[in-house]
C-alpha cells in the first residue's frame, strides 16, 4: 500500500472545494456558471495531482499521469468525472488505478 501524505494534507481543502463546485453546478446547464466553478475546482485538483506526483516521486512514469488526469475541455475536471471519489479511493487503498475506478457494486 502506497501512502500519499502530501495529498492527505490537502484532503479537507479538496472536499470543501468539491462541495462548493457541486453547490454551484447543481441543477444548471448554464456554461456561464459551470465553467468558472470547474476552473475553481480544477485549481485545487491540479495541486492535488501535483501532490500525488510528489508522493510517488517525480519519475518520468509518474509524470505521465499528469497528462492522463488533465482535463480536456473547460467543463472537464482533473481525474475524470468523479475526482473526489478517485482521491478518496487513492487515500483509502493506497492504490493508483489507471482508467475508471472499479464499480463498487461488483465488489459486494
Amino acid at each position: 500500500m502506497k501512502h500519499f501524505p502530501s495529498l492527505a494534507a490537502m484532503n479537507t481543502e479538496i472536499e470543501e472545494s468539491e462541495a462548493m463546485f457541486t453547490m454551484k453546478t447543481a441543477r444548471t446547464y448554464d456554461h456561464t456558471k459551470i465553467v468558472p466553478a470547474v476552473a475553481a475546482f480544477n485549481r485545487v485538483l491540479e495541486r492535488a495531482a501535483r501532490a500525488i506526483i510528489a508522493d510517488l516521486g517525480e519519475t518520468p512514469d509518474a509524470l505521465k499521469y499528469l497528462e492522463e488526469w488533465k482535463p480536456a475541455t473547460p467543463t472537464d475536471t482533473w481525474f475524470g468525472p468523479h475526482p473526489g471519489k478517485f482521491i478518496q479511493h487513492l487515500l483509502q487503498t493506497g492504490q493508483l488505478h489507471r482508467g475508471p475506478l472499479p464499480d463498487q457494486s461488483a465488489l459486494h
